[in-house]
């Protein structure tokens, strides 16, 4: 008497119901994971920074650039001596980065201060700043997707 193919089928390749829920577990980790991951990114990315001003000097805006993201703050086209200025920028539902720059001049000092910050979706954020002659740059904080960083500028 011979066995359906089915039968057959079944017979060579039995399936336990251990491998079958392991397998399913597995699955269910993986979609909780893209849920994570599409959620993070759905909500954007923000970039919420302050910029201290440790000097005796007006800093003037000469540039402001977004790469990628929109500016929900602009920053400010001048930050007084001892001042603070404040920018955000933010990306919409979906998009990978919020990358931009921004440049500043120091009333009667050669060079610029310069800050850079690019925020990913995946991977680590980083922050690039430069100071002219004389002076010191250096940023504080901006992990996470909605970051807060503060860059300041003070004399050596």
């Amino acid at each position: 008497m011979s066995l359906p193919y089915h039968e057959i089928n079944r017979q060579k390749n039995p399936v336990s119901v251990h491998s079958y829920f392991s397998g399913m577990k597995t699955v269910l980790l993986l979609v909780a994971a893209i849920a994570v991951f599409a959620c993070t990114v759905q909500a954007g990315i923000t970039v919420d920074g302050k910029i201290l001003n440790q000097t005796n000097k007006t800093l003037t805006l000469i540039q402001h650039h977004l790469d990628d993201g929109h500016w929900e703050t602009n920053p400010p086209k001048t930050i007084e001596p001892f001042g603070t200025g404040h920018f955000s920028a933010h990306t919409g539902a979906f998009a990978g980065a919020v990358v931009g720059w921004m440049d500043y001049s120091l009333t009667r000092v050669p060079g610029t201060f310069y800050m850079h910050f690019k925020d990913e979706a995946v991977g680590v954020n980083i922050y690039h700043q430069k100071a002219p002659q004389g002076y010191r740059a250096s940023h504080e904080g901006g992990e996470g997707y909605e970051a807060h960083v503060t860059f300041m500028l003070q004399p050596q």
